[in-house]
């Protein structure tokens, strides 16, 4: 495995949850009587739900930040089931710990991940994690990562950043580390230099033949 240490975003990377995401801000635009289709909204919220909130609150003259609150409670209305990993996620995780190198979390998502890791049993396979609730900017700022180097002595060459959108790559490489998009969907634009593949097979082979 080409890569010893391995950073991954949560959202529509480890795990399928841009359809619940997309639910829950249909339902808020739908309260401000805004009725948009999924094909729409998701190019938006894959660059990020900021961005989408305020695609929506200029075009619509609302309140951005009452579109987001509306995001937020109808995305509780979402119970567990629509929270799943993607087909090979976990088996490519328990790859990297079986060549002896390690997996990381770094994800804007914030108490919710936890739960999902137990569910799965995926907890024991990351050595470390940041989420929203350690208050480092956001994507594509490298502080988060730069941190999780920092801490657990690494070198940039030796870590890698996948994520499934632009954000999540530019993150890795302001932090110096390579980047892998892992887009299932197709949104990701191609960023010079950075693998793209569509699923955790494709992956794997990509990892196995470097």
């Amino acid at each position: 495995m080409k890569y010893r240490h391995w950073f991954w975003d949560f959202d529509g990377t480890l795990f399928d949850t841009y359809p619940r995401i997309c639910r829950a801000l249909q339902k808020s635009l739908a309260d401000a009587g805004i009725f948009e289709e999924t094909t729409a909204i998701m190019p938006l919220l894959k660059k990020t739900l900021g961005f989408a909130a305020a695609t929506y609150a200029e075009r619509y003259h609302v309140p951005e930040q009452a579109l987001l609150d509306g995001y937020h409670l109808h995305s509780e209305e979402e119970d567990d089931a629509t929270m799943q990993p993607f087909p090979g996620m976990r088996d490519f995780l328990c790859a990297v710990v079986g060549h002896g190198a390690y997996n990381y979390l770094y994800t804007h998502r914030g108490e919710t991940v936890f739960g999902a890791l137990r569910r799965f049993d995926l907890e024991p396979l990351f050595t470390d994690r940041v989420t929203s609730l350690d208050g480092f900017p956001m994507k594509p700022a490298p502080d988060a990562l730069l941190a999780l180097m920092a801490r657990n002595r690494l070198s940039p060459d030796d870590c890698v950043m996948v994520g499934d959108r632009e954000i999540d790559v530019m993150a890795g490489l302001n932090a110096g580390m390579h980047a892998i998009c892992l887009d299932p969907d197709g949104f990701c634009p191609p960023i010079p230099g950075v693998p793209m593949v569509r699923s955790y097979a494709e992956l794997a082979a990509w990892a196995e033949g470097a």
